[in-house]
């Protein structure tokens, strides 16, 4: 027996960025949700664990877009978000022009200039282009803002209710673990890394999308300025910036696996005293003040996954976003609230491409 049955128009699956924001612009066109999330937190998992970057690149075109048209809306909250627009410096081998994006190039000296630590031999055939408008989020906040709007215009948050039961007749029928039955006609899967664990719960096909472990670094006492951009090399995969006097820091890597055991793996220590004594020696003798690790969930094509499912009628994929899910999190939520209220999915995002 259930303990009650609570109905909405729409039931969102994940209370992170891409639930949260989803939520937050369907309450905006008037349609309430309920979103259910089974950690005591939103964001407990790759909403709250990531770098806080907002980098307006990506591998697609049309990812890319939905970065600037979030960073537009980002600039005129920054104060309540925590946007500091401290810019950043990519190494890379290419350079590609954006509307609506300043970008300037960097000579070599000047990257050494704010970051000393680099050894120039490391800066050889490399293009340095600076982005003025890029910048770090409190990703916390960004999360609260969300939160807080939804639920101001009518919407529901259930924490540590994680859904495991998932019928349709008609309508969707959806239990937790906690005996509670929520209905709505609409269902949402927001679930990140478990995207596919929910839809199994229906049960329709996988899509073709794998989550990533990535580890992220605290480097104890590395000077860099709270200002200065921070720090992407595309040529050999590694970011930083500053984290209030230590050094934020990441080697970009991507462990597939199927354990969704967000502890830092086995050896993780040693693969980044090998990176670094490869790529940035002069940090060989830092000392790791802490590490942990998320999952960034991609498509085949790194393209988000934002539309209806082919399979079953009334249930939307947001999903896939592939470490963007901060950065681009207002123009994913707005595109997907749109295809919900029009009925559409929007190309190339659409979820059969995967099947």
């Amino acid at each position: 027996m259930y303990k009650n049955h609570i109905a909405t128009e729409t039931i969102i699956v994940g209370a992170g960025f891409a639930g949260l924001s989803t939520a937050y612009h369907l309450a905006k066109k008037g349609i309430k949700s309920i979103v259910l999330e089974k950690e005591k937190l939103p964001g407990t998992h790759a909403s709250g664990r990531n770098a806080g970057l907002l980098l307006q690149k990506a591998e697609r075109n049309e990812v890319e877009e939905l970065l600037t048209e979030s960073r537009l809306f980002y600039e005129t909250i920054a104060s309540a978000i925590d946007f500091r627009q401290v810019g950043s410096v990519i190494a890379t081998n290419e350079i590609e022009e954006r509307p609506n994006i300043s970008r300037h190039l960097y000579t070599p000296e000047k990257v050494i200039s704010l970051y000393p630590f680099i050894d120039k031999k490391f800066l050889t055939n490399l293009t340095f282009i600076y982005t003025p408008s890029d910048g770090v989020i409190d990703s916390g906040t960004l999360l609260e803002f969300y939160r807080r709007n939804f639920l101001e215009l009518g919407g529901k948050l259930e924490l540590y209710k994680k859904v495991v039961e998932i019928t349709y007749n008609n309508g969707w029928n959806v239990v937790t673990d906690k005996k509670q039955s929520f209905q709505a006609p609409l269902l949402v899967n927001a679930a990140g890394a478990w995207a596919n664990e929910i839809a199994s719960l229906i049960p329709i096909p996988p899509l073709k999308i794998k989550p990533f472990k990535r580890h992220l670094f605290i480097l104890k006492g590395i000077s860099v300025s709270n200002n200065a951009p921070f720090f992407w090399n595309f040529s050999t995969n590694y970011y930083f910036r500053d984290e209030s006097g230590d050094l934020l820091f990441s080697m970009c890597d991507e462990e597939l696996t199927n354990n969704l055991d967000e502890t830092p793996s086995e050896h993780i220590e040693n693969k980044l005293s090998e990176f670094i004594e490869k790529e940035l020696p002069t940090l060989s003798s830092s000392l790791l003040k802490k590490s942990w690790a998320c999952y960034r969930t991609k498509s085949p094509d790194n393209n988000f996954v934002i539309g209806w499912d082919n399979y079953q009628k009334e249930f939307f994929w947001v999903a896939a976003l592939g470490g963007h899910g901060m950065g681009a999190s207002f123009a994913i939520g707005k595109l997907a609230a749109e295809a919900i209220k029009t009925y559409s999915s929007p190309s190339p995002f659409t979820p059969s491409r995967l099947r």
